[in-house]
């Protein structure tokens, strides 16, 4: 069985084009120990260095709650080694926090492209095309099936986002986003009216994986036989918004929750592998500290977002990413320090 990694999706988640069908892109490889990059403004090359250094940008071939008022946790050092898988941010806050983030590759940047955002898709897509970082994979998110078949069946569109790195597409599924049709029939057992189904088949038209990020709840409460032909449609991802839940739980209570859901999809998945992505906020990271201090003594915390990164270590053996909602200006102020914590560096600096 594949081993299944960490796209804390978000209080809002994960939230891709015409032509002929591109070769399938191969199966994205974790990076090996994860390595701190150099001061951008001296990244190595591979011939200055024998730290392995990511070679230039392959072309693909497929696929608030607000901070309290008291002050900060003093940060101390973390205690273990960080880590090391790709974490999913968007391309804003990557473009705006680039120099600081460089060193802490690899990422996953994604353009928004939700129903209520949709007049900004061509400003997000001229985002991505920008990003042309080693270590940098490209995914937009849409909220609904039916967007996703308009700009994928525009002529060359789908070459044009491969050509500039784009491999994965993601269905972010949640009320006030996603139509109410699409939502009725995210656990409909039928092939043909699935929701997540009809999103995989037009991705996997115009060769592009598929990440689902529905609202927690939803990916726990969708019928098992839905999830099931979700996996015989190719789906390759599932992402699990966990920032409203590790703000109120001990780290070993949503540990259980996070292997329940997983070893469910993968009971369902049968040999089909797929990844798992789980998403949080800075700011609920914050509020989750001040929990753990009351709530869960075993967790004995002294510094920044201890407790999440306690939360990490514990499901980094079944995850392949974490993902990073950080849209409001409290959640954007912390980014760079928070996944400098994932890292393992220290909290606030």
């Amino acid at each position: 069985m594949k081993k299944i990694l960490l796209i804390v999706i978000l209080g809002g988640l994960l939230v891709a084009c015409g032509g002929a069908t591109p070769t399938p892109y191969p199966t994205y490889t974790p990076y090996p120990t994860y390595t701190p990059y150099p001061p951008p403004t001296a990244v190595p090359s591979a011939a200055s260095t024998s730290t392995p250094a990511f070679a230039s940008k392959p072309t693909p071939t497929h696929t608030t709650t607000a901070i309290p008022t008291e002050s900060p946790i003093v940060p101390t050092p973390t205690p273990s080694a960080g880590y090391s898988g790709p974490i999913m941010i968007s391309a804003s806050n990557y473009q705006s926090f680039r120099g600081e983030l460089l060193p802490y590759r690899p990422f996953m940047v994604y353009a928004w492209a939700t129903n209520p955002s949709i007049g900004l898709y061509n400003g997000e897509i001229a985002r991505l095309a920008e990003i042309n970082d080693a270590g940098v994979e490209e995914i937009i998110m849409f909220s609904s099936w039916r967007t996703l078949e308009e700009k994928l069946s525009q002529p060359g569109h789908a070459d044009y986002l491969h050509s500039i790195g784009v491999t994965k597409m993601g269905y972010n599924s949640e009320g006030g986003m996603t139509p109410q049709d699409e939502m009725n029939n995210l656990g409909s057992t039928s092939p043909t009216t699935n929701s997540v189904v009809q999103f995989v088949n037009i991705a996997k038209t115009y060769g592009f994986e598929v990440v689902w990020g529905p609202i927690r709840r939803t990916a726990d409460t969708v019928p098992d036989a839905a999830v099931r032909i979700m996996f015989e449609a190719d789906l390759d991802e599932i992402g699990l918004q966990e920032q409203k839940f590790i703000e109120a739980a001990c780290v070993n209570e949503r540990v259980a929750a996070v292997n329940s859901t997983v070893n469910r999809y993968q009971s369902q998945a049968g040999t089909h592998p797929f990844e798992v992505t789980v998403q949080t906020m800075p700011s609920r990271c914050v509020v989750g500290d001040n929990y753990a201090r009351q709530n869960c003594p075993a967790e004995n915390i002294t510094y920044a977002y201890q407790h999440w990164g306690q939360f990490v270590d514990e499901i980094e053996p079944i995850i392949d990413s974490l993902a990073i909602w950080a849209s409001g200006s409290s959640d954007r102020a912390q980014l760079v320090n928070f996944i400098r914590l994932l890292r393992g560096g220290t909290g606030y600096q």
